[in-house]
């Protein structure tokens, strides 16, 4: 896949609720897959999808811990 197919892959997953959910919520702070199951009101397995395409382009990190996987919005870096 082309850069140019990636990037509209993303744009349009933007446009998904849980995806909008999932970016706002972490944005403020880390949050565990169950926690954003319930804010996305979806699915375990679905929000688990939405998280894992998020992590692969490289807009959420994982960041595991000694209780939780939580998952952190990547806010661009020196602006």
């Amino acid at each position: 896949m082309d850069g140019s197919a990636d990037l509209g892959a993303v744009a349009q997953s933007l446009e998904d609720g849980c995806v909008q959910t999932i970016l706002r919520e972490t944005l403020e702070e880390p949050m565990s897959a169950p926690e954003l199951t319930e804010m996305c009101e979806a699915s375990r397995a679905t929000v688990y999808r939405r998280v894992d395409d998020r992590s692969d382009h490289g807009l959420l990190a994982e960041l595991t811990g000694m209780v939780a996987i939580l998952y952190g919005f990547l806010a661009p870096l020196g602006d």
